[in-house]
């Protein structure tokens, strides 16, 4: 299910959804981690954003790949 673009996020929903303290939240936007823009006097960020984040920060599972030689020695590259 595709989400609408312009979902708001307030940091501490933006927390929720990334299982961070909303202080972690604030870090990624202080370095540019995050995009974000400003709404009063709060700062938000789309889901959309989060979820791309989210995505990128995750490490991705990544089964050892094994080979096994003629005598059955399995050899781990």
């Amino acid at each position: 299910m595709a989400l609408p673009p312009a979902d708001e996020l307030e940091l501490q929903e933006a927390a929720l959804l990334l299982q961070v303290s909303p202080d972690e939240i604030t870090r990624l936007i202080e370095e540019d981690s995050l995009p974000h823009h400003q709404v009063g006097a709060k700062w938000v960020v789309y889901r959309e954003d989060v979820l791309a984040y989210q995505d990128w920060a995750s490490p991705v599972d990544r089964t050892e790949e094994t080979e096994s030689d003629s005598d059955g020695h399995v050899e781990h590259r």
